[in-house]
């Protein structure tokens, strides 16, 4: 029985704080923690098995920061990813329990634009490097958590999506009014993550239960998957230099017993500052409130999104915009036979200016390398102008290059596209995650 398979008949639980075990075990501060996985496994693994035994069906592989930005010697990398598995796997046959090891991917340490300056090509590749390692250690899912920044989420979402084929759950960071660090809102993130396809998705970090509410509930209102709560155990404080947190597991377990009432709750544990004895509480908390499967209903929305914005086309009130059309505009048409897309710049903004919701791209002529003119409109394009995207394309190679790499969950539109045309698109839409107009 697999991950999935439990979650179709009751809430299931997730380990607790890792990093905060890890310094009391007496890593140093600028250590880099998957080294241990190496250099003291039996530590790794005792934590591992704490947390199993106070109620953890998953247990994240000490993997969080394993990437090509904090190893430079991608042999160790791949040595501290293996051991980290193996040191999982080992824990939970001590155990004795069924319980599942996840390749747990966290954030580079670095933006992707407009915030920052990392390609999100080179951010897959980063990330795809973790994942093949991760998948033939042995891995029963990829975790993606603590992602401030909603454009490397995808990243790393798309890395697993195209490097294995093993469930992925994804999380990212809230604050107390529901937003990323930069600025992206719970309808966005689900709206781009259950377009890719993820199994399951929600919060973890940044908050303690209370605060995490408002994230929660809008994630709620529309997501279709069951939802993962892992919050801190509230702030941290220092006290004779010891980072503290301030929330005591019997308190932590009260607010999570709250928390779990919001519907379409699957899976819970815990972050920075939990130990596994707020896990061991809040799961018995949890489950004296909670029994049976997890429901999660359907919903009727149908969201599109960039890295800033919204919109649910679902009852097709909406304006798309018509000037960004390469068949129609030969100011535009020759700069994309010159390879250059600033007019795209020009004509998005005057399609806004006149009250466009969607931006439609449509950049298909003769001479034209579409797939590529395409990518890069959108790089340049979502750079300035916040407003989702639409593609207007028969081409399964353009369909691909946009949905990829735009910063959200776009529209395809189909508008004019033959049956068969339909049949070769939908295969990379299903892949990449877009909603299709018309509906």
């Amino acid at each position: 029985m697999g991950i999935l398979d439990v979650l179709k008949t009751r809430m299931v639980c997730v380990d607790g704080g890792f990093g905060t075990a890890l310094i009391k075990y007496g890593m140093g501060p600028g250590e880099l923690s998957e080294r241990w996985n190496v250099n003291h496994p039996e530590a790794v693994i005792e934590i591992h098995k704490s947390f199993l035994d106070a109620g953890a069906d998953i247990i994240l592989a000490n993997t969080f920061g394993a990437n090509v930005y904090h190893y430079d010697d991608e042999n160790e990398m791949e040595q501290v990813i293996r051991a980290g598995i193996a040191n999982a796997k080992k824990a939970v046959e001590l155990s004795g329990k069924e319980a599942f090891v996840a390749l747990d991917i966290g954030s580079t340490g670095k933006l992707l634009p407009p915030m920052g300056s990392l390609p999100f090509d080179e951010a897959v590749d980063s990330f795809a490097k973790m994942i093949r390692i991760g998948a033939d250690a042995g891995a029963d899912l990829v975790w993606v958590e603590t992602m401030n920044d909603v454009y490397e989420l995808k990243a790393a979402v798309v890395a697993a999506k195209e490097n294995c084929d093993l469930p992925v759950f994804a999380t990212a960071v809230y604050d107390k009014n529901a937003r990323m660090l930069t600025g992206t809102r719970p309808e966005t993130v689900v709206a781009m993550l259950e377009g890719l396809g993820v199994s399951a998705l929600g919060i973890n970090c940044g908050t303690g239960p209370v605060d995490a509410r408002a994230a929660v509930e809008i994630l709620s209102e529309y997501a279709t998957v069951p939802l993962i709560v892992k919050p801190n155990a509230g702030l941290p404080h220092v006290v004779d230099g010891v980072t503290c947190y301030d929330i005591a597991p019997e308190d932590f377990a009260k607010e999570m017993a709250d928390l779990v009432t919001i519907p379409g709750i699957g899976i819970v544990g815990g972050c920075c500052g939990t130990t596994p004895e707020h896990i061991r509480a809040a799961w018995e908390a949890v489950n004296a409130c909670v029994s049976g499967p997890v429901v999660v209903e359907e919903k009727a929305h149908a969201l599109i999104s960039s890295s800033q914005m919204f919109l649910d086309i679902a009852d097709g009130d909406f304006e798309l915009g018509t000037s960004i059309d390469a068949s129609q505009d030969e100011d535009l048409l020759e700069d994309l036979l010159d390879g250059f897309v600033d007019s795209v710049m020009d004509l998005a903004d005057e399609d806004a200016d006149d009250g466009a919701e969607v931006l439609n791209i449509k950049l298909a002529a003769e001479g034209v390398d579409e797939a590529a003119m395409t990518k890069e409109a959108i790089i340049e394009l979502q750079n300035l102008n916040m407003l989702p995207i639409a593609i207007q394309s028969t081409d399964p190679d353009t369909i691909r290059e946009a949905l990829r790499i735009v910063n959200g969950k776009a529209m395809v539109n189909l508008s004019g596209a033959t049956q068969e045309e339909i049949e070769q698109i939908m295969p990379v839409v299903e892949k990449y995650g877009a909603e299709i107009w018309p509906r």
